[in-house]
């Protein structure tokens, strides 16, 4: 994966490189549901707070593992808030995407976020 080239080549040196590896599945787990919630405002639905706790609490096991591990290797707490505030605004960014995508289509865009997010 490009990816993971990209962070061991960058950080493989300094150590916590698998931990990064954690840090960019993350992004790429949040795309899904931050494109849901870019479609939810579009539509005019109001985000369900189920489903914000949802993802805020099955997030935080994923954050704390790769923060842990990069902190054993040196970085300090900056560097790591930092860090998860790219992620954050990379959500973001992906939301407002969804969001864009939603009002270009119609809402026709529902079905295929919702099937990044719930694959059967």
């Amino acid at each position: 994966m490009v990816s993971d080239r990209i962070v061991e080549g960058r950080f493989g040196g300094e150590g916590g490189s698998g931990a990064l590896g954690i840090v960019v599945g993350a992004v790429v787990d949040g795309m899904p549901e931050s494109v849901i919630f870019g479609i939810q405002i579009a539509a005019g639905q109001p985000l369900s707070v189920a489903l914000l706790a949802a993802v805020w609490v099955s997030n935080i096991p994923q954050a704390l593992a790769p923060s842990a591990d990069l902190a054993r290797s040196g970085w300090h707490a900056g560097r790591l808030a930092t860090m998860w505030a790219l992620v954050i605004a990379a959500c973001g960014v992906t939301a407002g995407l969804g969001y864009l995508l939603a009002a270009a289509t119609g809402g026709r865009a529902a079905a295929f976020a919702a099937g990044g997010l719930l694959p059967c």
